[in-house]
């Protein structure tokens, strides 16, 4: 091959310029706010069934609790609504009222009695073939991982966090990567729910279910939306600063937090720092009301002063010290169990961190209607926060301004994409209809 020459000092003067335009040109990603909510698949005494339609636009990410495996031997996936609440097609409709309206709607991964350990290949087969046709099934956009129980543990070999080895977690995190790249890839949410013992619990110890979270949440760092950790439910942690704080306090919130964002050192060597997350990847759950957790229920004033002081830093005289004195804007948002806890005490909880996260402007937008065109197709439309396929799509497809492909979908009578959390650039839309293609260009700019 013939090498072309270029001067040092022209090619030293080109990467400068390169330098300085690409911010110019790079689309810049900004995470959008969240408050997710449980939808229980089942109604309790006094906590009645909601239909998932009826859930409120406070809520723009709804995770769908549970699917689970039918044994701790088999891993076969299963998830279906409960009759008693509404039929299968009328959940697969009630999901798209969701995402039509800009909610991500994910199905969540075994909870308090759910079951999934991926021992062996097979089962991870198993688990990868049935979790793909529940999703297409249903149409959820992404996943979110609620294994209690142990079913994400430590083995005796599993020193470091970086490079775990048993085949659990090794699994798991392979697993979870095939199954967003099978089903949309960057669109495709990967969230995950667990239990603090597991996460900030290995600042105590590093093994069994102490800090055995984190090897899978490090695997996943690259693709995960983002990690809730449930604050309730576990009476105190140790915190870097060296206090032990305790649930349903504000200052609980705020170690906890901040510990996850600016990492901390795990029981034993000094070395074995885990990193933390960038605080766009990081949210944190609470319960809606007092019953709806065995503890950690936190008054809202406090759940908001802790907030004041991780998001803008604004002290409220508490005993631990953010290590970011302006905070932390850009933290992702909160989490509770759960929508239907929250709807026994007029969605309280919904209200609130809708309002301070400013979610229910978001997403209480309809998108637009657009009359019936004479030859039955319609145009793209861009707006805001969607994009109108036009009635009669079959296939869309979105790229960004490198071609890459960030949304793929077969559509059907849902016609309309929402493109909130897109970063803002420059996109193509490629609609495929009976008769023909057609192509839009349209500018994400917030």
């Amino acid at each position: 091959m013939k090498q072309s020459f270029v001067p040092r000092a022209v090619n030293g003067f080109l990467s400068k310029l390169i330098c300085l335009l690409l911010p110019a040109i790079v689309p810049v990603f900004a995470a959008p706010h969240v408050v997710v909510g449980y939808w229980h698949n089942w109604g309790l005494a006094g906590v009645p069934a909601i239909k998932l339609a009826d859930v409120p636009a406070y809520y723009n990410v709804v995770c769908v609790a549970f699917a689970s495996s039918a044994s701790p031997s088999d891993m076969t996936m299963s998830f279906s609504p409960d009759p008693s609440i509404e039929t299968n097609a009328q959940f697969i409709a009630d999901v798209k009222t969701l995402r039509a309206r800009g909610t991500k709607v994910l199905l969540s991964l075994g909870g308090q009695n759910g079951t999934v350990i991926l021992t062996a290949d097979a089962d991870k087969q198993t688990f990868l073939t049935t979790m793909d046709a529940l999703i297409k099934k249903y149409g959820f956009n992404g996943i979110d991982l609620d294994l209690e129980n142990g079913d994400v543990q430590l083995g005796p070999g599993d020193t470091d966090f970086k490079n775990p080895v048993s085949a659990r977690l090794v699994n798991l995190i392979d697993a979870v990567k095939t199954l967003r790249t099978n089903n949309g890839g960057a669109d495709f949410w990967v969230t995950a729910a667990p239990e603090i013992a597991y996460v900030q619990g290995g600042i105590s110890a590093f093994a069994g279910i102490w800090g055995a979270y984190l090897p899978v949440l490090y695997g996943l760092r690259d693709i995960l939306t983002y990690v809730h950790v449930q604050y309730y439910n576990c009476g105190g942690n140790l915190a870097p600063d060296g206090n032990t704080y305790n649930q349903g306090t504000a200052d609980f919130v705020v170690a906890m937090t901040d510990m996850l964002i600016g990492g901390f050192g795990l029981a034993g060597p000094t070395t074995n720092i885990f990193p933390g997350f960038p605080e766009t990847q990081v949210a944190f759950g609470l319960p809606a009301t007092q019953g709806a957790a065995g503890g950690g229920y936190t008054q809202l004033s406090d759940v908001t002063k802790a907030l004041d002081y991780l998001t803008k830093g604004i002290s409220y005289g508490g005993k631990y010290t953010i290590r970011k004195s302006g905070g932390y804007p850009s933290l992702r948002g909160i989490m509770t169990w759960s929508i239907n806890w929250d709807n026994t005490n007029s969605y309280a909880f919904g209200k609130a961190f809708s309002s301070y996260f400013g979610i229910a402007s978001q997403t209480a937008a309809r998108a637009p209607v657009l009359p019936q065109a004479k030859d039955g197709l319609q145009p793209i439309v861009a707006g805001r926060q969607w994009l109108h396929a036009g009635r009669g799509a079959l296939h869309v497809s979105i790229l960004d301004i490198r071609g890459n492909v960030v949304f793929a979908e077969n559509t059907s009578a849902s016609d309309v994409i929402a493109i909130s959390d897109f970063a803002n650039g420059v996109y193509l839309a490629r609609v495929v209809s009976p008769r023909e293609t057609r192509q839009l260009k349209f500018t994400v700019a917030r």
